[in-house]
């Protein structure tokens, strides 16, 4: 593993590794050095053990009735634990994706004007990095980011930590701004437009 540099944020696995209590012990104090200053990697860390908790249980629960439908069905018990990790990767891969080689994300400027001036325009089909206006709002909160479609069902979910948003098809959102507690401090208009 490589000497942490403070800018730097702990690589998946080395969050894996920590929450499995795998890391190695030459690591160990230089991951938690890095966790006792960096919130994200410490939110991230909290997931990955609230995930790795939970796999466990289900395992627990699994050996103590014995896989009584694996062998009902004569699926052997090599088989049956190969399908677990499978569903424990997938899982790590979606709590931790890897952003190497993907394209870039698409920044949109974000303003709390009414009216179409105020709408701020993002290509379809590209992840978003919002970048919300938050003149006049404590900035060292993390606050919710709802957006919604047209009809006010939500599409997505963020934080203003981390403000990205998958792809989003064709149309007129809204992004809106919650405190923590859950009064709605802002509302944003999104225009998203084939990608040219």
């Amino acid at each position: 593993m490589m000497p942490m540099d403070n800018d730097r944020h702990l690589e998946a696995e080395e969050i894996e590794s920590y929450s499995l209590q795998t890391t190695p012990e030459s690591d160990v104090a230089r991951v938690e050095e890095h966790l006792l200053v960096c919130t994200d990697c410490q939110k991230r860390v909290e997931s990955s053990d609230v995930f790795v908790r939970a796999m466990q249980d289900a395992s627990r629960d699994l050996r103590a009735k014995k896989a009584p439908a694996a062998r009902r069905f004569g699926v052997g018990m090599p088989l049956f634990a190969l399908a677990c990790a499978v569903v424990v990767l997938a899982a790590v891969s979606f709590l931790f994706p890897r952003h190497t080689g993907e394209i870039p994300p698409f920044a949109v400027s974000l303003s709390a004007i009414r009216g179409a001036a105020g709408e701020a325009q993002a290509p379809a089909g590209k992840t978003l990095n919002l970048q919300l206006d938050l003149t006049g709002i404590m900035h060292d909160l993390d606050y919710r980011v709802y957006v919604v479609d047209q009809n006010g069902k939500a599409v997505a979910m963020t934080t203003t930590s981390h403000p990205s948003i998958p792809p989003l098809q064709r149309g007129t959102y809204f992004v809106r701004l919650y405190s923590p507690g859950d009064e709605l401090l802002r509302e944003y208009a999104l225009e998203v437009q084939p990608a040219k």
